[in-house]
């Protein structure tokens, strides 16, 4: 019952983002814990596009095993390449930071447009905030505003903020 209790809690922390979830374990915990990731990464290795992400999560956050970003970005890789339009965001996110990558603008939109174009509003204001700037493309407030109205036409607060408050400037 433990073991199921660790399992869904970690599964839990995957679809919430709970980047802490190693600091509410307790050591005697961190074991099953560790088990608790061997289902995941089984599915992942047989190619199941959705523990593929997942996996990519838990090595960027350090649930359940060492945090390694190049893991995390050979996971999201892997589920991106497949289409899966949060791995692909992830995986444009990495390479715009640099993480487990090396800083790459260009790939970090190739990668963010083909999450925006599946609809992913977080990917439509990473691209409009990069046209905003001028990373990675030609500087283009037009464009930006475009990016920002699509997140914003789904309904993505932070899209309409950052179309409102470049329509201010």
């Amino acid at each position: 019952m433990k073991h199921l209790f660790l399992f869904l809690f970690l599964t839990a922390a995957l679809f919430h983002g709970t980047p802490s979830l190693c600091d509410t374990a307790k050591d005697d915990d961190a074991e099953e814990l560790k088990q608790a990731v061997e289902p995941i990464k089984k599915a992942a290795e047989q190619g199941d596009i959705t523990a593929q992400y997942k996996l990519g999560v838990l090595y960027s956050q350090g649930i359940g095993m060492e945090q390694d970003n190049a893991k995390a970005c050979r996971w999201y890789r892997k589920a991106a390449e497949q289409g899966d339009m949060k791995a692909q965001y992830m995986l444009g996110r990495m390479y715009y930071n640099g993480e487990g990558v090396p800083q790459d603008f260009v790939k970090a939109r190739q990668w963010w447009e083909k999450a925006a174009d599946r609809g992913n509003p977080s990917a439509q204001v990473s691209i409009g905030a990069m046209y905003e700037h001028g990373e990675g493309v030609k500087k283009d407030l037009a464009a930006a505003r475009e990016w920002y109205d699509k997140a914003c036409g789904r309904g993505f607060k932070e899209g309409c903020t950052e179309l409102e408050r470049l329509n201010r400037k």
